[in-house]
């Protein structure tokens, strides 16, 4: 494939050399009368469009396009040869573009994953939460029963459960 593409560039650069040197090109003179005069200057500004005959100009339909839709196409091909020629060796332009997609695949799915594991961490930080909840009440009503009797060492225990439970909870909310 590379290799073709490199031939294709080859004959496209002679072609071009054969045009600016003032040389016949496929056994015509490069005088051109003028009913077979391009639409546009042989100049540099469209390096693809400018190795074609007037003949072969209009036989592909071209004269009937705008200088700026010239360009475009000019620099389609051009971006053309390019992508060409930077695929590895036996990829075609059709398995690139799936490669792409491919990745975009693998991006989507990696993101998935990770909200996937976002979501995890958060439902094991809900239920974190709910266990130190339910400690918290537990202690809470244990404090009540102990300042109820005047067991004022079971109050300060309690108190203690509750103050390192609300810090789990902090840490856990983080």
């Amino acid at each position: 494939m590379k290799q073709t593409l490199l031939i294709i560039i080859l004959l496209f650069s002679l072609a071009a050399m054969g045009v600016q040197s003032g040389r016949v090109r496929r056994g015509k003179s490069v005088e051109k009368s003028e009913t077979a005069e391009l639409p546009f200057n042989l100049d540099s500004s469209r390096p693809v469009l400018v190795n074609m005959t007037p003949e072969e100009f209009r036989a592909c339909g071209l004269n009937k396009l705008t200088e700026e839709e010239l360009d475009h196409l000019d620099r389609w091909i051009l971006d053309l040869f390019v992508k060409l020629k930077s695929l590895p060796e036996g990829q075609s332009l059709a398995s690139a573009s799936s490669s792409t997609e491919r990745v975009r695949q693998e991006e989507a799915e990696l993101e998935r994953q990770r909200l996937e594991a976002r979501a995890r961490d958060l439902e094991q930080r809900l239920s974190l939460v709910n266990r130190e909840a339910t400690r918290m009440s537990f202690d809470l009503n244990q404090a009540r029963l102990a300042a109820s009797r005047g067991d004022w060492n079971s109050v300060y225990s309690s108190l203690l459960r509750l103050e390192s439970s609300v810090d789990r909870i902090r840490r856990v909310s983080q």
